[in-house]
């Protein structure tokens, strides 16, 4: 918590003055997601025809480890999406209804390998 000294006693700092420190957590916090995001990505996906890291939102909503880190998924998405480091179609993703929506890694982590190529379609 914070505290602000008036007349010699010690008082909670009213919210409005928590709002930086608040924010520069939760930035923070977002920031790390995102992060983690990539990484997640990178691990359940494959490359794309212009060579970029893929996954389906299926596949990502539905692996364990994303299950357990992420508070809420779609936030975090959004926010990457907003950021420029993915791009997914529409505004909104919905399991069952999107689970075959592309999600695609823009700025991979930077110690990423290069996206394997996409499979030959069958003859």
């Amino acid at each position: 918590s914070e505290w602000i000294y008036r007349g010699g006693t010690r008082e909670r700092a009213p919210l409005n003055n928590l709002t930086p420190v608040i924010m520069a957590g939760l930035e923070d916090k977002i920031a790390e997601e995102i992060e983690q995001l990539k990484r997640d990505i990178v691990r359940l996906g494959a490359g794309n025809a212009d060579g970029k890291y893929e996954v389906a939102y299926g596949v990502l909503f539905d692996d364990p480890e994303v299950e357990q880190y992420y508070e809420a998924l779609l936030g975090t998405l959004k926010a990457a999406k907003k950021a420029g480091v993915l791009d997914f179609k529409g505004q909104m993703l919905l399991k069952g209804a999107h689970d075959n929506v592309p999600i695609t890694l823009l700025i991979p982590p930077g110690d990423a390998p290069a996206p394997p190529a996409p499979a030959a379609p069958a003859a």
